[in-house]
């Protein structure tokens, strides 16, 4: 194609036809302007193409982050019943007054484990969109806006949450002071099954560990459980609600996601 178009610049010029060699020359140089647009056109399309699948991509990412905080916050919820449960049962235990010192630690144990778990929103798919610069792949204005209403709302939660796990934690360091100061803190140790077996002791030494007991514990110590069982229970609660506030939020940007990831397959 470029032989035949210099032949023909060539025969122009050579038959001295100089006006027909320039219009000829002009048209040659709209060719290839409306080459180089129609290139730049298609390598538009192409891009905005990947643009659009990209964005799609991560509508639906997102969502199955939101699906991880749905299932982690029913988790929560669930544990938080139980420990507020064990805590009851706790209490009980203590009022009632007939009591030995491994019921009551054995209880303890259960109404403290995983008491500290707050609640941490899945939000990698979203940092990835702020920190790569994607965040302008996301034409649907309603749903950067639901995004970034959800994590502002639920970061007062989750900050309330810690204040209260703090609390709790304050009150297990206390008791766990106070257990060195008594000498307690090996029966303690002693009477949790799963401790017995972490710290790999020797048969002979498990079996008297496990038959070790104390039939009256101090007062102080009696009273440091009956506080935290008591604190528990209603922080606890506290915390089942800030979860369902959680829980609420998380439905609601659940439902947004899931329509829009719907909707663009």
């Amino acid at each position: 194609m470029i032989k035949l178009f210099r032949k023909i610049r060539h025969q122009l010029l050579t038959k001295n036809q100089m006006s027909k060699y320039l219009f000829y020359t002009l048209g040659e140089i709209l060719l290839v302007v409306i080459g180089i647009l129609i290139a730049l056109k298609i390598n538009n399309w192409n891009e905005n193409n990947k643009n659009r699948e990209l964005e799609e991509q991560y509508y639906c990412r997102i969502h199955e982050d939101i699906l991880q905080d749905q299932e982690r916050i029913d988790q929560l919820l669930s544990y938080n019943s139980q420990r507020k449960s064990d805590a009851n049962q706790l209490l009980r235990i203590i009022l009632n007054e007939e009591y030995n010192t491994r019921e009551i630690l054995l209880q303890y144990i259960k109404t403290i484990r995983g008491s500290s778990i707050n609640f941490e929103p899945n939000d990698a798919t979203w940092e990835d969109l702020k920190s790569s610069g994607n965040l302008k792949l996301i034409k649907d204005i309603q749903i950067k806006k639901a995004l970034n209403n959800y994590f502002k709302r639920l970061e007062p939660l989750i900050n309330t949450n810690q204040v209260y796990i703090d609390y709790i934690s304050n009150q297990y360091f206390k008791l766990t002071e106070l257990s060195k100061q008594t000498g307690m803190v090996s029966v303690e140790l002693a009477t949790d099954e799963v401790g017995v077996a972490a710290f790999k002791f020797e048969k002979d030494i498990i079996e008297k560990l496990k038959e070790y007991e104390i039939d009256q514990i101090p007062e102080a110590y009696r009273d440091t459980f009956f506080n935290l069982a008591y604190n528990v229970a209603v922080n606890m609660e506290r915390r089942t609600q800030l979860f369902g506030a959680i829980k609420e939020e998380v439905l609601v940007i659940e439902d947004v996601l899931g329509k829009k990831c719907l909707e663009v397959h």
